[in-house]
């Protein structure tokens, strides 16, 4: 039976249309399930050896960097004059060391020989009296700084605890650097004995992941002798030198393989090996492996996943076909008995349902032809009407705005929904009456006959009315009247359509308000406090007083607690103000911290004095904000008019200049205008009108201090220092000018004369001169530095004047290095990268922070005048001094001394050696001339001349 059914509908074009589909869908799915798979388990190997590659290069950097840092740690060891020092006791000098050891637990032994391999000092006392001339680290480390592979430890190991990690007794890693005394002398070698624990350390840091569990990483000297293997790779166990992964690496610096191991198995093995110079010595090479099964398991799990998910789609596809084939099928085995009763005259058969436009309706289509054709021709344009006439009706009634229509007579034929939201009035409320009962009384019967003679003259009006809704509201709305006429051109209908537009009115209000207002606190902005000003004094006939306060200690409440605390605090201060001073006063915000009460009506200054204190009492209690009590104060400048401004701008601006003078002077709370000021801002103004007419008129010079080697006594660097000489005033300080010259902006190109007027000075005297290892060292302004094109521009002057850039000091201040540290630090690294050097001037007069000394890879240390005033006496000045020079030469930098003026500091200092000096006692800042002079006399005595 089944047979039967199976055969039956194998002829027919249902069962030969699913067969077909299901066959190409099988077809298709096969394909993509293989290169799906192929490609999932490619993608799957190259994400994880690429992960593998990135552990092996992170464990081989790690290890280069920690054995950068014990050689760094071992060489500032040996530079340290303690050590040298042959004063220093051992006790002393094992007290260094254990210290270091403490600060860093790895190392499992260090100290210190003499000349001949005799071990002085070492940590726990051990070691001490045996001699290691014959121990590598001994014979390398005399000569340099030797770092020795892992090796075991025999001796140690009986007398120090078994490692947490490696899985050997104990094996160490050695670090060792010589002592040298000023004449390179060898004076012995400090020997660092790191634990080899450390690294097993590091690995089991770096897989605590549970995704890397399967992951081994192991480390392998350059012959492929296993250094840290793992449980079932002990180290020692294995040579790895024939896998290619590890032949990739000491070729290429990295490989990456698929390769079986020795125990049989498949491995993805990545492979790192570094040239730095560390790894030069030590030869370490890094693998990172896992088992190809453990790689590609995941991707046969999604393969598997997909392949089921396939399967159920099949068969839910299988379903979905057999529905849709049966569906259109059956229509047109239907369709095609029902043709065929119509062929045989059967009247009744109704051939709608199946009407469609497959070729198994030709028989229909010939036995109906033309009726079929006509029939379809006019339901169609029916349907069009309808639908058309539909559409209209939805957009009436679903139409956002309101609609209504009236006859010629204007009474109400028909309303919409939207009209009956916004007025309120129901369909039955209006039908039949007239739109005068929305008539709000707000506009005059001149508005309204103006409104309906444009109406019927032009057939059209629109523009904002009020009208009054149902329950007694008054609202506005944008209209549109329109009129509609017949053939003869009589008016048969008037069509109304609005909007309420109350939401656009506010929101035109709240901008107007947003721009004439602050937003946190509600006050008139500076904008809207100008206006007022202006106007009330255009009808001004008294006096008027201007309050501009500013808030004490707001900055650091606003700093540590952060800007909600300070928003708060800020409203709750606005508030207090804009109560006690009613209108007409004025209460504004002028920006930040700063506040601004205008009194447009005052008669006397008592009233204005008055007006202070009041404002002095609103502060004498603390603010509640939050959790926090707050104790703030006001800082307050008055002026008055028309006594100091006639305007808004000058009122402000004196009251401004008042308050600052209260800050500066550290005066009281408050202080009103007077001419003492106005005289000091006329004197401003003229001097920086003076200072402008300077740089026209070219009086701003150069003149050049020489820095002369203490030991030497020859001269190794100019500082270039700019000078002022005004007609009237005279010699100008560069502390007066050089401020103002930020202020105005100028400072950028006052900054780059400087560098090229000195460079060009510089290249013409070292032609003249024989300046060979001579530098010139020129300040610059932290305002400078964030100009973006001042690289840009340095780079173009060094090249024009042919100066070589390691000549070229330029000089810094601690304070550039902490304002914008992410950007000033970018313009000090393209510096260095131009090959200039860096100086770190007055060094102790500001942060001395040691952290920027570490980072900013400075050449030069300038340490200030003020600690070499009363070195002889002082001998706090004397330990900074002291302390600052040993510091900065341990860290590799010159040491420039500032302000030497006597032989009693210069023979203070005798006894440091590599000292640059600068200071009137070798000569004062000397112009080009009596700067030639002096490079005339050394050119014919072969160094610096003392000072006539």
């Amino acid at each position: 039976m089944y047979k039967l059914k199976l055969s039956g509908l194998m002829h027919t074009m249902r069962g030969k249309l699913t067969i077909y589909l299901m066959l190409s869908v099988l077809f298709v799915t096969t394909v993509i399930a293989g290169i799906s798979s192929m490609r999932i388990s490619h993608m799957v190997t190259e994400n994880r050896g690429v992960m593998l590659g990135e552990l092996a290069n992170h464990m081989a950097n790690q290890l280069n960097k920690d054995m950068q840092s014990r050689g760094n740690e071992v060489q500032m060891l040996t530079q340290l004059s303690d050590i040298k020092s042959p004063f220093t006791t051992n006790q002393e000098k094992l007290a260094i060391f254990e210290q270091l050891r403490k600060s860093y637990p790895y190392y499992a032994w260090i100290g210190m020989t003499d000349a001949s391999g005799n071990i002085l000092v070492g940590t726990d006392g051990l070691l001490v009296g045996k001699n290691v001339s014959k121990r590598s680290w001994f014979i390398h480390g005399s000569k340099g700084l030797h770092m020795g592979s892992v090796h075991d430890a025999f001796l140690l190991a009986n007398i120090m605890p078994k490692p947490k990690w490696d899985d050997l007794p104990l094996r160490l890693v050695d670090v060792s650097a010589p002592i040298l005394d000023e004449n390179g002398q060898l004076l012995g070698v400090i020997c660092g004995h790191l634990g080899w624990d450390w690294a097993f350390e590091m690995r089991e840091e770096l897989l605590r992941s549970d995704t890397l569990k399967n992951v081994d990483i192991l480390v392998t000297k350059s012959d492929g002798s296993l250094l840290m293997g793992t449980a079932e790779l002990p180290s020692a166990s294995i040579n790895l030198s024939s896998l290619n992964s590890f032949q990739n690496a000491l070729q290429r610096q990295q490989g990456l393989a698929e390769e079986r191991w020795a125990n049989g198995v498949e491995y993805l093995s990545a492979a790192r090996y570094l040239t730095t110079p560390e790894n030069e010595m030590l030869q370490w090479g890094v693998v990172a492996r896992e088992s190809v099964r453990s790689v590609i398991t995941p991707a046969y799990s999604i393969l598997v996943n997909s392949i089921v998910i396939l399967v159920l789609m099949m068969l839910l596809l299988w379903l979905l076909v057999w529905k849709i084939v049966s569906r259109s099928t059956r229509a047109l085995e239907d369709l095609t008995k029902v043709a065929d009763r119509i062929r045989h005259g059967d009247e009744k058969a109704d051939i709608s349902p199946y009407a469609t436009n497959d070729s198994e309706v030709g028989m229909l289509s010939s036995s109906i032809g033309q009726l079929v054709d006509s029939l379809q021709q006019e339901v169609r344009a029916k349907t069009e009407l309808a639908n058309e006439l539909q559409l209209m009706a939805r957009i009436y009634e679903e139409s956002p705005q309101g609609v209504m229509i009236t006859d010629s007579q204007k009474n109400i034929l028909s309303v919409n929904d939207a009209f009956t939201t916004v007025t309120g009035y129901e369909r039955e409320d209006v039908l039949g009456k007239s739109p005068s009962l929305l008539n709000s009384n707000r506009h005059s019967s001149e508005f309204y006959r103006g409104m309906w003679s444009c109406i019927l003259n032009e057939g059209r009006w629109q523009g904002e009315i009020w009208n009054r809704n149902k329950s007694g509201e008054v609202y506005p709305e944008w209209l549109v009247v329109s009129t509609l006429k017949n053939k003869q051109n009589e008016v048969t209908h008037y069509i109304g359509i609005f909007s309420d537009i109350s939401e656009k009115i506010e929101n035109e209000k709240q901008l107007e308000f947003l721009a004439n207002h602050d937003v946190l606190t509600q006050l008139p902005n500076r904008r809207l406090l100008q206006d007022y000003i202006n106007q009330a004094l255009d009808s001004n006939e008294t006096q008027a007083g201007l309050i501009f306060l500013d808030l004490d200690f707001f900055k650091a409440i606003n700093d540590s607690l952060g800007h909600i605390v300070g928003d708060e605090l800020l409203r709750q201060v606005a508030e207090a103000l804009n109560n006690q001073f009613k209108s007409p006063n004025l209460v504004a915000r002028f920006g930040g911290d700063e506040f601004v009460i205008f009194m447009p009506q005052v008669q006397t200054k008592n009233e204005l004095e008055s007006a202070v204190q009041q404002v002095a009492e609103l502060f004498q209690a603390p603010y509640l904000v939050g959790d926090y009590t707050l104790q703030i104060g006001a800082t307050m400048g008055v002026s008055v008019y028309p006594v100091d401004g006639s305007d808004a701008q000058s009122l402000i601006q004196a009251a401004d200049t008042a308050m600052y003078d209260v800050k500066k002077n550290h005066l009281n709370s408050y202080q009103f205008y007077n001419d003492s000021m106005r005289q000091a801002a006329i004197k401003k103004l003229y001097f920086e009108n003076d200072l402008k007419n300077a740089l026209i008129n070219q009086e701003l010079f150069l003149v050049y201090q020489p820095q002369i080697d203490l030991k030497t006594q020859n001269l190794v660097g100019f500082e270039t220092l700019l000078r002022w000489t005004h007609p009237q005033r005279g010699v100008v300080s560069p502390s007066e000018f050089v401020p103002v010259l930020e202020k105005m902006g100028l400072i950028e190109e006052v900054g780059l004369w400087v560098v090229r007027e000195a460079l060009n000075q510089f290249t013409t005297w070292s032609a003249a001169y024989q300046l060979e290892g001579v530098s010139i060292s020129i300040n610059l302004s932290a305002i400078q530095l964030r100009s973006p094109k001042f690289i840009e521009d340095i780079e173009a002057i060094i090249q024009s004047s042919q100066v070589d850039s390691q000549s070229i000091v330029f000089e810094v201040t601690e304070s550039m290095m902490v304002e914008d540290n992410f950007r000033n630090n970018k313009v000090f690294e393209s510096i260095q990268n131009m090959g200039c050097r860096l100086s770190l001037d007055d060094y102790g007069t500001g942060y001395s922070n040691l952290y920027y000394l570490d980072r900013l890879n400075l050449s030069e240390l300038k340490i200030d005048r003020q600690f070499i005033l009363n070195i002889d006496v002082n001998e706090s000045d004397r330990l900074i001094v002291h302390h600052t020079i040993q510091m900065a030469q341990s860290l590799g930098l010159h040491v420039v001394i500032e302000g030497i003026e006597t032989q009693v500091q210069l023979e203070k200092l005798a006894e440091y050696s590599n000292l640059i000096i600068q200071g009137y006692y070798f000569d004062k800042p000397l112009n080009q001339a009596e700067l030639m002079q002096r490079l005339e006399a050394r050119k014919r005595i072969q160094h610096w001349p003392q000072k006539s």
